[in-house]
């Protein structure tokens, strides 16, 4: 295993507009083989899902330890989850995604953070973070 920095963000939105189906992502073996590796997909949901899942299921399959975090950005657990995978979801989409990043609880942080205590306000908007990461 190559020793050196991990690689943490790699965004395939560089000269693709919004809602283009990307084609083709140089082979990630360059930078996959270092320790502790991972890979944050900046856009995975906007670079066409069937293509972003299969380069995953491929680059997963080849590097079964490497991790690919794959951004969402929204505060509604339903959306976060559904490109999670592990399981088949309602139209038989899988995405392979080891992780998602988890934006609606960083979303619930602040504000639970600085409101001051009520049934709807404070902490219990981490609670009611937590409680949804069931899906």
């Amino acid at each position: 295993m190559k020793r050196g920095l991990p690689i943490g963000v790699f965004a395939l939105a560089f000269g693709t507009a919004w809602g283009a189906e990307i084609e083709r992502v140089e082979p990630p073996s360059w930078w996959v083989g270092f320790e502790d590796s991972s890979l944050q997909l900046l856009v995975h949901p906007y670079a066409g899902k069937a293509f972003m899942a299969e380069w995953t299921r491929r680059v997963m399959a080849e590097f079964p330890n490497f991790n690919v975090v794959g951004e969402e950005w929204t505060n509604n657990p339903l959306i976060a989850a559904y490109w999670q995978g592990g399981a088949v979801k309602h139209d038989g989409y899988r995405s392979w995604l080891p992780s998602v990043m988890d934006f609606p609880l960083q979303i619930a942080s602040t504000p639970a953070l600085k409101e001051d205590e009520a049934w709807n306000a404070g902490f219990i908007r981490l609670y009611e973070s937590l409680a949804n990461d069931v899906l």
